[in-house]
């Protein structure tokens, strides 16, 4: 019966049918004394035959010469089979080294295209910094222009203000601004203490040419008036002289 030695990495383990079945041939154990160099005499060879045969060691093998790399290799005993027992340990071996080196290589292409994709989100976050950066400054100068657009309004409602309230005061200041300084002047004018130049020298001229005409009696009224209403006597002096003369004749 034939065996399947089809073998993969991702079959499962299965019996390996060996060839421990078949006859052994017990002279293959069987060493030649005059390899080991001892003579056949100091042996007792039908001890040696009759005892459990051991399985060689490659390592002593006195069939090997030491030292020639060119030394013929006797045919296999029939141990195992290399076909069916060594070649699946190494398909799955060599599957699974394969499987590891595909293995590493996604990961380092995994590892590549997650670095390439870190780059662009680094790009992609620094660019949208700087454009909110830029979308900042734009704010704050929007809101610094309309905090001046608003000082402005609010020192051309001030001055708005301010210049009605004037005009206001100076609408109600005028009138009594001027009722004010007619009393005044019409006060001023009844106490003497202000008088208007053209009225006055007129006064004088009239006072003057009616207080010589008059006689003394005349005079001594016009200055008792004159004293009893508090203003200024304005009588020359050669006529106050003149007049205190005519009162002591009298």
């Amino acid at each position: 019966m034939d065996q399947d030695l089809s073998y993969s990495y991702s079959s499962k383990p299965r019996p390996v049918q060996t060839n421990r079945s078949k006859a052994r041939d017990g002279g293959v154990y069987v060493f030649d004394l005059n390899c080991l160099g001892l003579p056949c005499g100091d042996l007792d060879v039908s001890v040696w035959l009759n005892s459990k045969p051991t399985p060689p060691n490659i390592m002593h093998d006195p069939r090997i010469p030491r030292g020639s790399v060119f030394a013929p290799i006797e045919e296999s005993d029939g141990l195992f089979n290399f076909d069916v027992e060594v070649m699946p340990l190494l398909n799955v071996l060599v599957n699974k080294t394969l499987a590891q080196a595909l293995l590493e290589v996604k990961e380092e292409q995994e590892i590549r295209l997650l670095h390439c994709q870190n780059e662009a989100l680094k790009s992609d976050k620094s660019d949208a910094q700087q454009e909110e950066r830029a979308l900042e400054d734009k704010a704050k100068e929007a809101q610094r222009r309309k905090e001046l657009i608003k000082k402005k309004k609010a020192e051309d409602l001030q001055q708005d203000r301010v210049m009605r309230e004037k005009l206001l005061a100076w609408q109600l200041a005028r009138p009594l601004a001027s009722q004010a300084i007619n009393q005044a002047t019409s006060t001023l004018y009844k106490k003497g203490v202000f008088y208007d130049p053209i009225l006055r020298d007129l006064t004088l001229w009239m006072q003057r040419d009616i207080y010589e005409a008059a006689d003394a009696n005349i005079r001594l009224r016009y200055l008792s008036s004159q004293l009893l209403d508090g203003g200024p006597v304005d009588i020359p002096v050669e006529g106050f002289l003149s007049l205190l003369q005519l009162t002591k004749t009298i």
